[in-house]
C-alpha cells in the first residue's frame, strides 16, 4: 500500500516488546534462579512460541481494526454506495493512477469484475502522490462527466496499465491514443470540470481514516492495500449476508 509510511509489523512488534519488558521488569526472582532467567531459556529454546504471540497479537489487531471500519462503513453506507444494488456485491476503491500497488491490484480487480458480472465496481479518485496524479484523476473524471462512465472506465484501465509513471506529456499520448482531443480534456479539467467529485473522494478518504492507496471498502469490511481476490470479494458481499 503506498503511503507516507508503509505499513509493517513493527506496530505490533513494538507492543509485543512493550508488553514483555514490562511483565519482565514486574517479575521477582523465585527461589535460587530469577523467574526472568527461567522465562528466557525457555523461549530461547522454544522460538516459536514468540511467533505465536506476534500472531495472535496480528489477529487481535486485524480484528480490532475491522470491527472500527465497519462502524465507519456502515455511517458512510449512504454515500460509499449511493445508486448501487445492496443485494449485489459492491466493490469501491481509492485509487491513485501513479501508485504501484493500485496497479499490481487492478489485474485482480480486473478478473474479479470478468468472473462475477454482478459485481458492482466503484473509483474514487484519490490522488496522493503529485501532479501528475492529480491531472491524470482531473483527466479521468472529466471524461466520465463529458463521455459516460463507459469512457472513464477505459480511460481509467488505460491509465492502470500503461508503462512508467503519469505526467502531462505520458497523459496527452494515452489521450489521443484513446481517440480523445487531449488539449479540450486539459482545458475542462484545468477550469474546474472535477473539482467537486474530488473533493468529495478526499472527504471520504479523510472519514474513512485513508492515508494511502490503494485501500478497497465494502458493505462487509475494508482492505488496506493490494488484497487478494478472496479478501475483495469477502468484504464486497452485502453486509447482511
Amino acid at each position: 500500500m503506498k503511503s507516507i509510511s508503509d505499513t509493517s509489523l513493527l506496530p505490533g512488534l513494538g507492543i509485543a516488546a512493550a508488553i514483555g519488558l514490562a511483565a519482565f521488569a514486574a517479575m521477582k526472582p523465585v527461589g535460587g534462579a530469577s523467574f526472568n532467567t527461567r522465562v528466557e531459556a525457555v523461549l530461547l529454546d522454544n522460538p516459536e512460541i514468540v511467533i505465536r504471540v506476534f500472531e495472535k497479537l496480528e489477529r487481535q489487531q486485524a480484528a480490532e481494526e475491522q470491527a472500527a471500519a465497519q462502524i465507519e462503513i456502515a455511517g458512510l453506507a449512504d454515500e460509499l454506495f449511493a445508486g448501487l444494488d445492496p443485494a449485489k456485491p459492491i466493490l469501491v476503491e481509492l485509487q491513485d493512477y501513479n501508485c504501484g500497488y493500485c496497479r499490481r491490484a487492478h489485474g485482480t480487480v480486473s478478473a474479479l469484475r470478468e468472473a462475477h458480472p454482478d459485481l458492482q465496481f466503484v473509483r474514487l479518485e484519490t490522488p496522493i502522490l503529485g501532479e501528475g496524479s492529480t491531472l491524470a484523476a482531473e483527466a479521468a473524471l472529466t471524461i466520465r462527466e463529458t463521455e459516460g462512465e463507459a469512457a472513464y472506465d477505459r480511460v481509467a484501465d488505460a491509465l492502470m496499465t500503461s508503462a512508467g509513471p503519469i505526467n502531462e506529456g505520458t497523459l496527452r499520448r494515452l489521450l489521443l491514443a484513446e481517440g480523445f482531443d487531449a488539449d479540450a480534456v486539459f482545458d475542462r479539467a484545468r477550469s474546474g470540470a472535477a473539482d467537486g467529485a474530488l473533493a468529495e473522494a478526499a472527504r471520504l478518504a479523510r472519514l474513512l481514516k485513508v492515508s494511502g492507496t490503494p485501500v478497497f471498502v465494502g458493505p462487509s469490511g475494508m482492505v488496506r492495500g493490494a488484497g487478494a481476490a478472496d479478501a475483495l470479494m469477502e468484504i464486497a458481499a452485502p453486509a447482511d449476508s
